[in-house]
């Protein structure tokens, strides 16, 4: 996933340039995954990714590239997107995830997720737009967790 992460920016972040389109990404974190796996079991774990990409997948565009960043965080590229629009994509996603419970063994979860979005600046680089969004998402977890912050420059 990271490496079809890494082409996907190369192109999305050459067509921002070139056209002088926006381009933004975001940094999604399930929150509390690991009290799911410890109290449901990995099947559970594995469900609530399932559950979160399939909403992601019903929320984001289809020209929207999710990535799985590892464990329980996503990354997100909104190519065409200002950072208002893509907060507010995320946003959506969130109420919805929220809303719906998980079936953890039998036993409604409600999963949530703590994410960041950020645009991106000309000629910015994936590795320094991450760090941005991991600084950030840190600082939202911080401040309670289920909401979008933004990744202001």
């Amino acid at each position: 996933n990271r490496r079809g992460l890494d082409a996907s920016f190369v192109a999305e972040a050459a067509r921002s340039d070139r056209r002088g389109s926006p381009l933004c990404a975001a940094l999604l974190d399930i929150d509390n995954f690991k009290r799911i796996n410890d109290a449901h079991g990995h099947p559970a774990g594995d469900a609530a990714l399932i559950h979160l990409t399939r909403f992601m997948r019903s929320v984001l565009r289809p020209n929207d590239v999710l990535a799985r960043g590892g464990g329980e965080e996503f990354m997100v590229l909104l190519p065409d997107s200002y950072e208002p629009a893509a907060f507010s994509a995320l946003n959506r996603l969130l109420k919805l995830v929220s809303a719906q419970p998980l079936d953890c063994s039998g036993v409604g979860c409600h999963l949530t997720f703590t994410a960041c979005v950020t645009q991106r600046t000309f000629g910015e680089a994936l590795q320094t737009i991450y760090e941005r969004l991991d600084e950030t998402l840190i600082r939202a977890k911080l401040a309670g967790k289920n909401r979008v912050m933004s990744a202001h420059i």
